[in-house]
């Protein structure tokens, strides 16, 4: 039977280190690593009012900001505040 619960990384970018590390509310290790660009994209995003699942429907060429901002979403994240997420 296949397991429904949600995946802990995003395996393609918890390897590598490329400067960025994403971490969920709560949690010691992060799920997700990404290059500079793809964070500002994020923060650039997170302004007030904006929710994570508004973000990731702004989101139409950087496949790696599209697939944090999801993984967020899939663990309950979608209806919060994205600017209350991400350090500026």
């Amino acid at each position: 039977m296949k397991d429904l619960a949600a995946p802990r990384t995003i395996p393609h970018l918890a390897k590598a280190d490329l400067g960025v590390h994403w971490f969920l509310p709560g949690a010691r290790r992060h799920f997700a690593t990404s290059t500079r660009a793809t964070s500002d994209l994020i923060v650039l995003l997170a302004v007030p009012g904006r929710t994570v699942r508004q973000a990731r429907e702004e989101v139409r060429f950087d496949a790696d900001a599209a697939s944090i901002l999801e993984f967020m979403v899939e663990h309950g994240l979608g209806e919060r505040e994205l600017a209350g997420l991400v350090s500026q």
